[in-house]
């Protein structure tokens, strides 16, 4: 019990707070440790300094639970190694917690291999695999924008610390600053695989203080100039294949029957992408509905904005890291949406699929360059 204070404590340090939490609400703070803990309940915590937006939490404090706009800072960084679930992806095979304890030295000696991952504060047993924590002894401010590009930043170390052992990949939803995570001294009482409930326990607390904490609004700038490049690089692709569909990771040319490139296809696929709006087949795929600002979904989960959105004026999905959505592309355009989510990959059911949703699909488009190639060839006569 004094170990998980000690932990908690120093994740907080002096302007933090920590939440408990039940997934829902708000059931107290860290001075309520002792009370929580021993109710029959799965709990989870967070701990950041609270922004103008959480300093009600005085007052207001079980009235509503933590969102990431309400963090303007935190000591801490966290990362969630789900092993038991990586590995029966790969094997269908259910591994003991015995077994799973096998990969605490693998999981130590990799992260203590690389300077920026190696001054970590504790490592938790979490039933399902292992979370990480790096603690700092000054505050960084970081909003979080910044916190989700950092995270995603240090996932990508992460995963090329691991590129061996896929088993230890972290999870790369653990990316929000408000992230709840499991209560050290709780119990998770999942009955998936048919295990046994099992207590979150602290198997490694050091005294260290992290590099990484601090290091984090610096991963956040090499991940946007990374993505920018990366996003800009996509939409000249997909510029491209507006003018003429042959890009492989689309191309309707993969399928044999389309390889004549004939304009009433060019014009069909353009009409796709030109045509149909994003949002809606985002939607339909996802159950999400559309945020006020037409450029962010909302989850019906949390009914809190999910990691993709859209750039209108191009009519393009950016994801930002969701699992509900399929990251081969970084870039979504209809056409490959389509692609991606509803035809199995196959370039040929995309069409079919995509005149079968869309009945005015095939002649709306072609109609319109067909007559917009009469009337050119009008004026020149």
């Amino acid at each position: 019990m004094m170990d998980n204070l000690k932990f908690l404590q120093k994740l907080q340090w002096k302007d933090g707070v920590t939440e408990i939490s039940n997934l829902t609400e708000n059931l107290g703070w860290l001075e309520k440790y002792d009370e929580l803990v021993k109710e029959d309940e799965e709990l989870y915590f967070v701990t950041f300094i609270p922004s103008s937006k959480r300093r009600w939490y005085k007052f207001y404090k079980d009235l509503f639970r933590t969102r990431d706009n309400h963090v303007a800072g935190t000591y801490c960084f966290k990362v969630d190694f789900d092993v038991r679930s990586n590995i029966y992806k790969e094997t269908w095979k259910i591994i003991s917690h015995k077994e799973l304890m096998g990969y605490l030295s693998k999981l130590k000696k990799g992260l203590k291999s690389n300077p920026l991952l190696a001054d970590y504060f504790a490592i938790l047993f979490s039933w399902n695999g292992f979370h990480v924590y790096w603690a700092s002894e000054k505050p960084v401010f970081i909003n979080s924008d910044m916190y989700y590009g950092a995270a995603k930043k240090t996932l990508e170390i992460i995963s090329n610390v691991f590129a061996d052992t896929p088993a230890l990949l972290p999870d790369e939803a653990c990316t929000n600053i408000a992230r709840l995570m499991r209560l050290p001294g709780s119990w998770n009482k999942k009955t998936k695989y048919g295990l046994e409930p099992q207590q979150v326990t602290i198997v490694e607390m050091t005294d260290c203080y992290s590099q990484l904490v601090a290091k984090l609004p610096e991963l956040w700038q090499q991940f946007y100039k990374e993505k920018e490049m990366v996003e800009k690089e996509w939409y000249e692709k997909i510029k491209n294949l507006d003018r003429w569909p042959c890009d492989l990771s689309y191309c309707p040319c993969k399928s044999m029957w389309l390889f004549s490139k004939s304009n009433d296809t060019c014009s069909l696929y353009t009409s796709i992408n030109h045509d149909i709006d994003i949002r809606k087949l985002v939607c339909e795929h996802t159950g999400w509905t559309v945020a006020k600002n037409w450029k962010n979904f909302i989850s019906q989960n949390d009914w809190w904005f999910t990691g993709a959105f859209v750039d209108v004026d191009k009519n393009l999905l950016i994801l930002a890291g969701t699992p509900h959505i399929s990251d081969k592309y970084p870039v979504y355009s209809p056409f490959a949406f389509i692609k991606e989510h509803f035809a199995h990959g196959n370039a040929h059911e995309t069409f079919e699929r995509a005149k079968n949703r869309f009945t005015w699909l095939s002649h709306t488009k072609t109609k319109f360059y067909f007559w917009k190639w009469l009337l050119k060839n009008e004026r020149r006569k």
